[in-house]
């Protein structure tokens, strides 16, 4: 089965939005904006993607299979970027809330606490006092 479909001056590849999500195909798409005038069109299911090839472009098909493998291995990447980003959505808010959080302590305070830590803990005694709820502080 072939990935793209040929148009005039292009080709069109067909998208399962069942497979993927909006902003990953935006994003692959954000990068071969200058090399083609993109425009695309959805229907129930797929969203289809022209690709129009500009001035003095080679129309030879292993050129455009190569851009079609390329467009869909950039489309697959971001996909697993974006499935990473909401996997760790969580993570990445705990630590910038305990980032920010530790940046409000006094410096007093905070000074003789690392000072007495350093003497008396290793790091695992360390690991359990770092992943402590900073709100039962």
């Amino acid at each position: 089965m072939k990935a793209f479909e040929l148009i005039p001056n292009g080709f069109m590849i067909k998208i399962d939005r069942n497979l993927y999500a909006r902003e990953a195909v935006m994003k692959a798409l954000y990068r071969f904006h200058e090399k083609y005038i993109i425009s695309y069109e959805t229907d129930g299911v797929f969203i289809n993607v022209f690709f129009e090839f500009k001035s003095g472009t080679d129309l030879s098909i292993e050129f455009i299979e190569t851009e079609a493998a390329e467009i869909t291995k950039e489309l697959n990447f971001q996909m697993i970027r974006l499935d990473t980003v909401r996997r760790t959505k969580g993570i990445r808010e705990l630590l910038v809330a305990r980032a920010l959080y530790a940046s409000c302590i006094e410096p007093e305070r905070e000074a003789a606490e690392n000072d007495e830590a350093e003497k008396t803990s290793d790091w695992h005694e360390d690991q359990a006092r770092i992943f402590a709820s900073w709100s039962a502080e």
